[in-house]
């Protein structure tokens, strides 16, 4: 895929590999927001609630907290509904980790990057061209080193073109600490997966389950 101008792609943490376009429609939609786009931060978990709201329905769910064994966390997205109708213009996310390895300042647009970030170049309009380091996005070329931290402003450098961790050490030690914090309370299970492929097979395995498993169709490697 091409995700110019945007830094990154699929792997990636980079923009390039989280940021996606969305819109809504129908009749329910108030006039003055038609046609209008808005780029408050949105989570795609916040979809659930605020269609939820939107029907009448209570979006907590009640039997993953009566688990007996290990409860699953409440839902954890926010009504957008404020956002989309026009009622309110900013993110109703204020701190927002995006997996372990980033947080997003949704009042300010600070970004925080940690981890080797891979397919993390930038693509051209047309890709792969003459100047591409190499036709595989994965390829070490592309490696970005962010183990220390590093700290984009996505909403003035939506393309993520200044590492700006040296000029806010501050921010950067303080973002880290936040998402440390936050990171005390993901939730994780002992589950382990069981590959729906048997082993030593000669062919790659999405294909073997696509025709034995999955009915001629691409599905989950393991159940």
């Amino acid at each position: 895929g091409n995700n110019w101008p945007l830094k990154g792609g699929k792997y990636s943490d980079f923009e390039g590999g989280i940021r996606a376009t969305a819109f809504v429609s129908g009749g329910y939609l108030p006039e003055a927001v038609r046609g209008t786009t808005t780029s408050a931060v949105m989570h795609i978990a916040d979809w659930y609630t605020t269609f939820s709201i939107l029907a009448g329905v209570d979006p907590f769910d009640s039997k993953a907290a009566a688990q007996l064994d290990k409860p699953l966390p409440p839902v954890s997205g926010l009504d957008l509904w404020p956002v989309l109708s026009g009622q309110n213009a900013t993110s109703p996310h204020a701190d927002l980790p995006v997996g372990s390895n980033v947080f997003i300042d949704a009042t300010n647009g600070m970004k925080l990057v940690l981890g080797t970030q891979k397919s993390s170049g930038w693509q051209g309009e047309t890709y792969p061209n003459a100047s591409s380091p190499s036709e595989d996005p994965e390829a070490a070329e592309w490696n970005v080193d962010c183990t220390g931290g590093c700290l984009y402003n996505v909403t003035a450098d939506v393309t993520e073109q200044s590492d700006v961790a040296g000029l806010y050490p501050g921010i950067l030690a303080d973002m880290k600490d936040r998402l440390s914090a936050l990171k005390e309370g993901f939730y994780t299970n002992d589950d382990v997966g069981v590959d729906v492929c048997p082993g030593g097979l000669d062919v790659d395995c999405a294909c073997w389950a696509g025709a034995n498993v999955w009915g001629g169709f691409f599905g989950p490697y393991q159940l």
